[in-house]
């Protein structure tokens, strides 16, 4: 239903598989994109931490690789939305930091493009990095650059 641009309907169905199968990640995921979709970040939100846990926490379910890091952007993404910078910031670099060095580094050279001199270019997390990174939130220009880059 998602496809059809009927996102409403996408969280109905997606539902009743849930109350058939409640432990499958997979369908929380979905139902949370339809949520999304559908404006309803709160829903949205509730369902990623189902999967997530809290924010800055262990994940309650064993995603790993991209696919963790993708749900963790997904998650930042609402709580800039919501104006909860700081815990978007948290989220966001750690799914940066997930993607290595590299993605630390590439983070690292964005923020610099961005009015962000302060962070250092070393390929580490850092409290500078977190602090440029919600600043960035705040921001539209950067926001947009960041949201499109990493």
């Amino acid at each position: 239903m998602m496809k059809l641009g009927r996102p409403q309907e996408a969280v109905s169905d997606l539902t009743a598989a849930l109350e058939i199968n409640p432990r499958q990640f997979f369908l929380l995921a979905d139902r949370a994109r339809a949520h999304e979709l559908a404006g309803d970040d709160s829903a949205a939100m509730d369902d990623l931490s189902t999967i997530l846990g809290p924010v800055g926490g262990p994940p309650a379910y064993a995603v790993g690789g991209n696919q963790y890091a993708r749900f963790l952007e997904q998650r930042a993404m609402i709580l800039v939305r919501s104006h909860r910078l700081a815990d978007a910031a948290t989220d966001m670099i750690n799914a940066i930091t997930f993607g290595g060095r590299p993605a630390i580094l590439r983070s690292q050279v964005l923020l610099r493009q961005n009015g962000f001199p302060e962070v250092p270019l070393d390929g580490k997390d850092s409290p500078q990095m977190h602090t440029a990174i919600e600043a960035c939130f705040g921001l539209d220009s950067c926001f947009a650059a960041i949201k499109h880059d990493i």
